[in-house]
C-alpha cells in the first residue's frame, strides 16, 4: 500500500512539472547550457525518475525559470514533445497494471478459500477449541464451532460478538480463537457447500475483504462460514458477521506471496 502511494505521489509529480513548465513557456534554449536548460518533458522524465532530487530541485528553480520564460515569446513545444508525450502515458499506462491494478478479486486471484474438506471432516470427540493450533487445516475447530452454532440462535450470537478489527485477531491469533466476533467487509464470493452427514442445516462460504491497515495489500480475506440462508448474500455488498473466529489459513496472492486469511463460523450478518 505504501509503494502505491509513493508511485502515485511520483507520477503526480512528473505530470504536474510537465504541465506546469509547457504552461509557463519554459523551453530549452540553444544558447544557453546547464541542467535546468531543459524542455518540459525532460523535466518530467528527470522528476519520474529521481523525483528525490529532480522535484525539489524544479521547485527551487521554477520561479528563476518562469521569469527568464517571460523574456522569450511564447514558443510552441516542439514535436519531438509529443513523442515523448505518447511515451510517457504508456509508461504510466505500463506502470500502473505492474505496481497498481491488483485485477479482480476473486479467490483464484486475491486468496484461496479454505478447502471443503474442513467442512466434510470428522468431528472431534471434544467440545472444547483447540488453541494451540491456529491452522484450520489441522486444528478440528469448524466442526465444534458449527456445532456450538447449530444450537444457537443468531439473535443470542450477534449480541454475544464483539467487534474486533482484523488487525487485533491477526496479532493475536491463539487467544482469539474460539472468541464470538463481529467483522465488517466487502462480499466478493458466496458459495453454498453440499449436504454432509456431519452438519444439518444450510451452510456456505462467503468470502469477505476487510480494511486492515497493518497488511502490505490493505486488506484481509475472511472466510465466512455461514449457517443460514445465502439468498440475502450477495457479491459486492458489504456486511457485518459475527461468529466464531476457529483460526487461520494460508494461501497465494496474485503476485505468488503468502497471505493469512481469518475464519469465523456464524449464523448471522447484517448489511451496511
Amino acid at each position: 500500500m505504501l509503494g502505491k502511494i509513493l508511485w502515485l505521489i511520483v507520477a503526480g509529480s512528473a505530470l504536474f512539472v510537465y504541465y506546469d513548465a509547457s504552461e509557463h513557456n519554459i523551453r530549452h534554449k540553444r544558447d544557453e547550457s546547464g541542467f535546468s536548460n531543459a524542455d518540459p518533458a525532460l523535466w518530467a522524465f528527470f522528476v519520474l525518475i529521481l523525483w528525490i532530487i529532480f522535484f525539489p530541485l524544479y521547485l527551487i528553480n521554477r520561479s528563476r525559470l518562469i521569469e527568464k520564460a517571460k523574456l522569450s515569446p511564447k514558443e510552441p513545444l516542439p514535436l519531438r514533445q509529443l513523442w515523448f508525450v505518447v511515451f510517457f502515458a504508456i509508461f504510466l499506462f505500463s506502470l500502473y497494471f505492474a505496481f497498481i491494478y491488483e485485477g479482480p478479486r476473486d479467490s483464484s486471484e486475491v486468496s484461496v478459500s479454505p478447502t471443503h474438506q474442513q467442512y466434510q471432516s470428522t468431528p472431534r470427540q471434544t467440545t472444547q477449541f483447540n488453541a494451540s493450533d491456529k491452522s484450520i487445516a489441522t486444528n478440528g475447530n469448524f466442526i465444534i464451532a458449527a456445532n456450538k452454532i447449530l444450537n444457537s440462535s443468531s439473535s443470542a450470537i450477534w449480541q454475544a460478538a464483539q467487534s474486533v478489527s482484523p488487525a487485533n485477531v491477526t496479532k493475536s491469533p491463539y487467544s482469539s480463537i474460539g472468541k464470538l466476533y463481529k467483522l465488517n467487509g466487502q462480499v466478493y464470493k458466496v458459495e453454498e457447500f453440499p449436504p454432509t452427514p456431519n452438519l444439518s442445516g444450510q451452510w456456505a462460504e462467503v468470502l469477505l475483504l476487510v480494511n486492515n491497515p497493518n497488511s502490505p495489500t490493505g486488506t484481509t480475506t475472511v472466510s465466512f462460514f455461514y449457517n443460514g440462508d445465502i439468498n440475502q448474500v450477495n457479491a459486492n455488498t458489504y456486511i457485518i458477521c459475527a461468529g466464531y473466529f476457529i483460526g487461520t489459513y494460508e494461501s497465494q496472492n496474485a503476485l505468488g506471496g503468502t497471505v493469512e486469511g481469518l475464519v469465523l463460523v456464524g449464523n448471522v450478518f447484517r448489511s451496511q
